[in-house]
């Protein structure tokens, strides 16, 4: 995306940037940029995310704290815009697409990296019947169960989560 898409240096907006990894990774591949903004809603996560910046003495990388929903962004200003893992939380998604296609440049480009599915990951009985056949594909070692992390507890099987579950960890997810 970079090598094709990105000619020369601007001003990068990522959308619903969470810890900031994405933007700290985009420095350090060398994205041509003159300035990369973060904004999410969770202050401690844009706390994080600055101190985190800071400590690798990255420069013209900032973050702020914005409800996606009421976000009301500069016209024109960016020529790179962002929404990673992100824009399916939004509620408001007419008015933010609206406040995005305005805050781009004539030639600004969006990247939308997301998830696409069902609400609230409630795969159909054959798309799970699929995903467990590829499961069983794996070998053990590849079948990391992320719910037990450091455990080397191997996944075995596709489950669905309950809606309740869903809610109750992060109301807008999916």
């Amino acid at each position: 995306f970079i090598k094709k898409y990105i000619k020369t240096p601007g001003r990068v907006l990522s959308l619903g940037c969470g810890t900031g990894h994405l933007e700290r990774i985009l420095v350090s591949f060398d994205l041509p940029y003159r300035e990369i903004v973060g904004m999410d809603i969770n202050p401690d996560l844009m706390s994080y995310a600055h101190h985190e910046a800071a400590k690798l003495g990255y420069r013209n990388l900032s973050y702020q704290v914005v409800d996606l929903d009421r976000v009301d962004l500069p016209p024109k200003a960016f020529d790179l815009l962002i929404f990673f893992h992100s824009l399916h939380h939004v509620e408001n998604l007419e008015g933010v697409l609206e406040s995005v296609k305005n805050t781009l440049t004539d030639d600004g480009l969006l990247l939308v990296v997301d998830f696409v599915g069902p609400t609230r990951w409630q795969w159909t009985d054959t798309q799970m019947s699929i995903a467990q056949q590829l499961l069983d594909l794996l070998p053990d070692d590849l079948k990391i169960d992320l719910r037990h992390q450091g455990s080397h507890e191997t996944k075995t099987r596709i489950t669905r989560p309950l809606v309740a579950d869903i809610v109750r960890v992060d109301p807008s997810e999916s």
